[in-house]
């Protein structure tokens, strides 16, 4: 399947930081997902029951995001990639977040594929 719903520069307060200085307060970060969909039938019915309810993936990833403070971008990424497999009809997906790191630089990111099998 190659379409795709692209989700990009979600913004999610998140405690995350290898100190507790860094966890103390909840900082942004980035979350920009890519996931396989099937839009053919939305897209042949212009019917927004058929397509992917691209709120209610926000709404996840917002939720596994704030649920506990994280000490590093791969298990945060892990835990969003989890929630939004499970909780999603995508079979695969790519989950890129990104926080402010470093004085020197811009951001770091961590970015993931991953799958599960199709049910059916």
């Amino acid at each position: 399947m190659s379409d795709k719903l692209i989700i990009t520069g979600l913004a999610v307060p998140c405690r995350i930081g290898v100190t507790e200085a860094e966890r103390e307060k909840p900082q942004t970060v980035w979350i920009d997902l890519e996931l396989a969909i099937d839009a053919e039938q939305a897209a042949t019915h212009d019917d927004v029951r058929q397509a992917v309810d691209y709120s209610a993936v926000v709404e996840t990833v917002s939720r596994y995001a704030t649920a506990r403070p994280f000490n590093l971008l791969e298990t945060l990424a892990e835990d969003i990639a989890s929630g939004v497999l499970a909780l999603s009809s995508t079979t695969h997906l790519v989950l890129r977040v990104t926080k402010r790191a470093l004085p020197s630089i811009d951001s770091a990111s961590v970015e993931i594929a991953r799958s599960r099998e199709a049910s059916g």
